[in-house]
């Protein structure tokens, strides 16, 4: 394998993996482990974005939209409390206030996502949360 990569030509476009067609859509192959960094660069090539994504590690976490508010949850896999940092994409930023209201502890506080678009939350260990996001008055 290295002797291949010390024999490719630089300046040269290689192709990796193939696409084929399965129903009415297509799937790509790339021969690549499925790391999160690569598939959040294949979905910002394709110009999907993640809604929510946690930075902390053993964080996971969905975003899910009713009506006008956004419901986040969050589960700790891990064996420790954490507080986590999430990444969110809402479809309407902008210059409204919003409130975050923790469901399950009831603890509530102000998002001010026009200059920040991340939320901090907090989990107990192997357990999980769920955070309602809506506007503010």
């Amino acid at each position: 394998e290295l002797g291949l990569q010390n024999n490719l030509q630089s300046g040269n476009i290689y192709t990796i993996g193939y696409s084929e067609r399965r129903g009415q859509g297509r799937l790509t192959i790339l021969g690549l482990q499925p790391t999160p960094e690569l598939i959040r660069l294949v979905l910002q090539r394709n110009g999907t974005r993640l809604p929510s994504r946690s930075c902390t590690e053993a964080i996971s976490t969905a975003l899910f939209k009713r009506g006008s508010e956004y419901y986040l949850i969050a589960v700790n896999n891990s064996q420790e409390n954490k507080a986590a940092e999430v990444e969110l994409n809402l479809d309407s930023k902008g210059k409204e206030d919003w409130i975050a209201l923790d469901l399950v502890s009831g603890k509530k506080w102000p998002l001010h996502l026009d200059t920040l678009s991340s939320i901090m939350i907090s989990t107990p260990r192997k357990d999980g949360t769920i955070v309602r996001i809506s506007k503010g008055g």
